[in-house]
Parts: C-alpha cells; structure tokens; sequence
C-alpha cells in the first residue's frame, strides 16, 4: 500500500509538471504575438514586426570574379622644400601636386588660382600643367626632401590646356587626371609620358601599354616656364 501510494505520487508530480510545461509552450506563441505587436509601428516593414528564423541557404550564390591585379609601384609625396620655386609655380599654375610614382616624379598644376573669392576660380595665367622628373639611379632624386628644380622637369602637353586638372588617382604607373573637356578623366602612362581616352582599360594599359593608341599631343619638351621675376 505504501509503494502504490508513493508510486501515484511519482506519477501526479510528472503529470503536474508536464501540464505546465504544455501550458508554458502553448502561451509562448501567445506571448511572441503580443511582443510583436506592441513592437509593430506605422509604417514599419512586415519582417521587422515578425522576423523568421531562416535556415542557411545551402547553395550560396558564386562570389564576384577576382579583378585581375596590376603590377604597383611605390608612392611617395614631395616634401615641403621639394620644389624651391613652388611660390611662383603656384601663381603660375595653381594648386601644386607632387609625387613620386615608383622613380618618376609627377608634377601637376590645376590651373585655377589659389586666391580669390569667386567660384570657379579663375584660370591661372600659364593654366594646367602636368611634367615628369625621372630619376636616372641617383638616390638624392629619390629624396623626397632634395630640392627638385623645374629646369629638371619635362613638361607633358595636355591635349586640352585650356582645362583645369586635377589627380583623381594613381593605380600603378598610371595617372588618372580629372579633366572634364573629355568627358571624365584622361589617363597618363608615367612611364612613356603618352595620354589615353577616359575609357582606356587601366589593366590593359599598366600591362601592355604597346596594345592600345595614345592621344595625338604635342611634343613634351624640358624645363617648366616660368615668368621672368620682377626686378
């Protein structure tokens, strides 16, 4: 009699906590529903007021093609002493850039004044220009420090020198300049000083710049003009 009773006990206890248990799942949809629409304002999206837990899709979509790399070159911006001259480049020229593009140095002058209130600015009296210092071996070229005169420079031809440039970018030994004559950038091949079209592929051109037709320019030629100063 005292094993039945105990047994019975045993068996009420189980069937008590599974009631519960039963009670406890079938009010949690209950429960969610009410969380979710308290949390469900005007205008929020469906799936934020009932978010579903979704399995993981077991056939991923392909991931994009890796771009093919270019070949990089070092890049090292000129130092304030860089040009001594930079005071007359810059009322001659505009706003002054210098890098130096694996061991060519790239010179580019906007053509907008750096003065003045007005907007655009205006064209500066010599307006755009882009010029190359290439280092022949000489670790004092490199310096980004040493003094780099413009006698040093060769003057690279825009095809159009009456717009104002900008650098926009510099993959590898290829300059991308903001030029807006042309319909978006033109691209300058460091290396050889030849321009291309805007739409010229940059890979191919960093790879094998002998595949692609350059853009008929003037002939570079040495020394960055400056005005004779004022006695």
């Amino acid at each position: 009699m005292i094993k039945l009773t105990a047994l019975s006990i045993s068996l009420a206890a189980i069937f008590a906590l599974n009631g519960a248990f039963m009670a406890l799942n079938i009010n949690q949809p209950k429960a969610d529903a009410q969380k979710a629409s308290d949390a469900c304002k005007s205008g929020m999206p469906y799936d934020k007021c009932f978010p579903q837990k979704l399995k993981p899709n077991p056939h991923p979509l392909p991931g994009s093609p890796v771009t093919a790399s270019i070949p990089q070159v070092s890049k090292v911006p000129a130092g304030p002493k860089f040009p001594p001259q930079f005071r007359a480049l810059q009322q001659q020229y505009g706003q002054i850039n210098v890098v130096r593009v694996g061991r060519t140095w790239l010179l580019v002058g906007s053509g907008q004044s750096v003065s003045g209130s007005t907007f655009p600015p205006p064209l500066t009296p010599g307006g755009p220009i882009v010029a190359v210092d290439r280092c022949q071996g000489t670790t004092a070229c490199l310096n980004p420090n040493s003094p780099h005169y413009t006698s040093q420079f060769t003057v690279i031809p825009l095809p159009d020198p009456r717009t104002p440039v900008t650098i926009e970018g510099i993959p590898s030994n290829v300059a991308i300049i903001g030029d807006g004559a042309h319909d978006g950038p033109i691209i300058l091949d460091v290396n050889t000083g030849h321009w291309y079209a805007s739409q010229t592929p940059i890979y191919q051109l960093a790879r094998n710049p002998q595949s692609l037709t350059p853009l008929v320019t003037h002939q570079p030629f040495k020394g960055i003009p400056l005005p004779s100063p004022s006695p």
